[in-house]
C-alpha cells in the first residue's frame, strides 16, 4: 500500500521532472531559433607567446566553444590562456572543442576527434552539464557518465596532465527558462554538482572549478550582446587559471620536502 509520505514524494518528484522538460522544451526551442545567436566563426586554436609553452584543452557543451562571443579568443579558453599566462609567465597553446549534442554520454566521439591534442595537452577542462541538466539525466547516470568521461580523458591525456571538470552553473538563474523549471533545474543542477564533488575527490589528477561566485545571484538571459559572456569567461578562466597555478605550487612543494 502507498504511504501519504510516498505518494507526496512521487508527486513531487513528477512536479520536478514536468518543470525540467517544460524547461527542456523552452531550452531547445531557444536555441532552434539561431536570429540572436552569436558564435565564433573562427578557428578554435590559438596561442599566448612565451617560453615553456603549456598545452590546454577546453572540451565540453556550447560554452566551452565560445557560445555569446565572435571570436574564439574571447572564449573560455582564450581568457584560461592569458590568465595562465599571466599567473607563470609561461606561453601557452589552446584549442575549443565540442561535444556532439552537448551531451556528456557524447565525450567519446569528441576524444576520439581530438585524440592528437589530448596526447600533449597538460591541462583539460571539461565544462559540461547544462544540456544535461534540463534533459533529465539522473545523477545515478551523470555519475556513471563522469566516471567513464574521466577514465578516458585520463588514458587519452599525459600521466602529468591536470583535468579541471566547471560545476554547472546555478540554473535557478537560466533566465532562458520559465520561473518553475529554473526551480527544478537549480535543483537537479545542485546534485549533479554534488556528485561530480564525490567522485573528483577520489582522483589526485582531477579538480574542480566553482562557478564564480560573484556571477552565481545574476539572472542570466541570452543575449545578442559579447558584454556578459566577456565578464563570465573571463571570471570562470581566473578561477581555473588560479586553480592551476596552484595545484602547481602544491607539485613543487612536495618534489621539494
Amino acid at each position: 500500500m502507498t504511504t501519504t509520505d510516498e505518494a507526496g514524494h512521487r508527486g513531487s518528484r513528477a512536479l520536478e521532472l514536468g518543470a525540467r522538460l517544460i524547461g527542456l522544451v523552452e531550452f531547445f526551442f531557444r536555441r532552434s531559433d539561431k536570429s540572436g545567436d552569436v558564435s565564433p566563426g573562427d578557428a578554435p586554436v590559438g596561442e599566448v607567446e612565451g617560453a615553456d609553452r603549456l598545452e590546454v584543452i577546453v572540451i565540453g557543451e556550447a560554452n566551452a566553444v565560445g557560445l555569446g562571443v565572435t571570436r574564439h579568443t574571447l572564449g573560455m579558453a582564450g581568457h584560461l590562456a592569458r590568465h595562465l599566462h599571466s599567473r607563470t609567465g609561461r606561453g601557452v597553446h589552446w584549442e575549443a572543442a565540442r561535444i556532439e549534442t552537448d551531451l556528456l554520454r557524447n565525450l567519446p566521439a569528441a576524444v576520439r576527434e581530438h585524440r592528437g591534442s589530448l596526447a600533449s595537452a597538460d591541462v583539460a577542462v571539461l565544462m559540461i552539464g547544462i544540456v544535461d541538466t534540463l534533459s533529465l539525466t539522473g545523477t545515478r547516470a551523470w555519475s556513471r557518465q563522469l566516471s567513464a568521461a574521466l577514465d578516458l580523458l585520463t588514458a587519452s591525456l599525459p600521466v602529468s596532465a591536470t583535468i579541471l571538470v566547471t560545476s554547472i552553473p546555478p540554473m535557478d538563474n537560466a533566465g532562458s527558462i520559465s520561473r518553475l523549471a529554473r526551480l527544478a533545474s537549480g535543483r537537479q543542477a545542485r546534485a549533479l554538482n554534488r556528485e561530480s564533488a564525490l567522485l573528483i575527490a577520489q582522483r589526485d589528477n582531477c579538480h574542480v572549478v566553482a562557478f564564480p561566485t560573484t556571477l552565481s545571484q545574476e539572472l542570466w538571459s541570452p543575449q545578442s550582446r559579447e558584454t556578459p559572456y566577456l565578464k563570465m569567461y573571463d571570471e570562470w578562466a581566473r578561477s581555473a587559471a588560479n586553480a592551476v597555478h596552484e595545484l602547481e605550487e602544491q607539485r613543487v612543494a612536495f618534489f621539494n620536502v
